[in-house]
């Protein structure tokens, strides 16, 4: 069953005030859904991963090998050890898990820095948070065997651990979520498909029915034929036997 144009164009004339009333009501919608959500701030903060004999972090075989241990060392920094003194420290009335759930811990492609991104409705308890899990970690980081120890077959050369916060989180003045000008955007995109696909929908409905009466019409307007007409006889005439 296809759809032509003319169909189409007959359906959108007599509906084309839909494509305007489905994106206004799906952008709507969206709007007063985003708006209803409470706001959440990100803020993050960023520790530089340092262990290894260049006291200064610029050679670049350790720097690979910093980047390597970052990817390792991420998972360390959500583990309960380490987020069980935070809550106390700020007074969180959060467990564990819930505190976890807040962040997001990355490593930026190809360097030895590892964010630490929390997620609240609070700006300030955001950034605070951030920066406590943190500071947390690089003081706890001797839990995880990084201490700093001499090398002795070199005198000079000694393995330093120095991870510290090389950028301490910011409070955010806005918040990433929710988009609401996203939302509507989206919403008001998806009233758009929907009620082009309903109008699609009735042109081909449209079109089949009409298909349908066109085949059925001369079947239904004709009449039988009576038995005279069948006979050739003209209407209205009568045929008598000779006399």
């Amino acid at each position: 069953m296809n759809i032509d144009k003319i169909s189409i164009m007959r359906v959108v004339r007599r509906w084309w005030w839909l494509l305007l009333v489905g994106p206004l009501i799906g952008g709507g919608v969206a709007y007063f859904v985003s708006k209803s959500q409470p706001p959440m701030y990100r803020a993050t903060s960023t520790l530089w991963v340092q262990t290894g004999t260049d006291a200064n972090g610029f050679d670049p075989a350790e720097i690979e090998a910093n980047t390597q241990l970052a990817g390792t060392l991420r998972h360390f920094v959500t583990v309960e050890s380490n987020l069980a003194p935070v809550i106390g420290d700020l007074q969180l009335d959060l467990s564990v898990s819930d505190l976890r759930k807040k962040l997001a811990v990355s490593v930026e492609g190809g360097t030895p820095l590892i964010d630490i991104a929390v997620e609240d409705p609070l700006p300030d308890r955001a950034a605070a948070i951030a920066d406590a899990v943190a500071n947390q970690f690089v003081g706890a980081v001797d839990q995880f065997g990084l201490t700093s120890a001499t090398i002795p077959s070199d005198g000079d050369a000694t393995t330093t651990t120095a991870h510290t916060v090389v950028v301490p989180a910011e409070v955010p003045q806005e918040p990433f979520a929710p988009r609401t000008s996203l939302l509507a955007f989206v919403g008001a995109l998806l009233g758009l498909v929907i009620v082009a696909g309903v109008l699609l929908l009735v042109a081909l409905l449209s079109r089949t029915a009409n298909a349908e009466a066109v085949v059925a019409s001369p079947i239904q307007a004709s009449e039988p034929l009576t038995l005279r007409q069948a006979l050739g006889a003209p209407s209205g005439q009568t045929n008598r036997p000779p006399a």
